[in-house]
């Protein structure tokens, strides 16, 4: 399991994992959620058991809505994704960036591009 430092590939092999930044995209971990249940054929109730997490908490994640980092880490791991894998730390620092990861074309308006 993770420990903050590395995690496990999918033949158990530990590598380095740098720490968390910028914005967690919801939308993609909830995708990732709900393609991984389908391919298992787990119901929600049988996702958030095998997650560790209530049935809500599937619910609000597949929705695109935001949960506890503990949410986060237990959905990233039944993924087989580290937490570190749902952020998007290239829109830090951009100029004119809305940190909105659901509208990108706000950025080229907020910066004065034409396009």
């Amino acid at each position: 399991m993770f420990n903050g430092l590395s995690w496990p590939d999918a033949s158990g092999t530990m590598f380095f994992v740098p720490p968390l930044s910028g914005p967690i995209c919801w939308a993609t971990l909830g995708a990732g959620v709900r393609v991984t249940r389908d391919l298992r054929g787990h119901s929600g109730r049988a996702a958030a058991e095998v997650a560790g997490v209530s049935v809500a908490t599937v619910s609000r994640c597949e929705n695109g809505r935001a949960l506890s980092f503990d949410g986060l880490a237990r959905l990233a791991a039944y993924v087989g994704q580290h937490p570190h894998a749902y952020t998007a730390p290239a829109l830090l620092g951009r100029p004119g960036s809305t940190g909105n990861t659901h509208c990108n074309s706000l950025i080229s308006q907020e910066a004065g591009h034409a396009d």
